[in-house]
């Protein structure tokens, strides 16, 4: 079993913040969270993005979430849940010994330049 972990990108201060305790408030759409660095704050929808772990490491141990932009060779994607699981070309990061050798080389909200050579 995997572990369960979030992150959360909030909009406003532009952090990307490991999330220790989330309460939904509502109907989904509000969220308080502890983070490292915040001790509890509210995040209202659209404000906020919450991102998942996969699961999943990358070749030197980095844990993997969604949001992560990855890359082998010069192959360049983003972590993406497709409504069903992980992208299955993500997923074959776990297969170390066929050649897959992914390395998480940034995210989508710190480093969107890194898809731009990859399109």
């Amino acid at each position: 079993m995997r572990d369960i972990k979030y992150r959360v990108w909030d909009k406003e201060s532009k952090t990307l913040e490991m999330v220790g305790a989330i309460d939904w408030e509502g109907n989904g759409n509000v969220i308080t969270c502890s983070t490292e660095h915040k001790k509890l704050y509210l995040l209202e929808e659209g404000d906020f993005v919450l991102e998942q772990y996969t699961g999943l490491k990358d070749k030197n141990g980095v844990e993997v979430y969604e949001g992560d932009i990855v890359a082998n060779g010069g192959m360049v994607r983003v972590v993406e849940f497709d409504g069903i699981g992980w992208d299955p070309w993500i997923g074959n990061m776990e297969h170390k010994g066929d050649g897959w050798h992914y390395q998480v080389i940034g995210n989508i909200h710190d480093n969107p330049e890194l898809l731009e050579d990859s399109q």
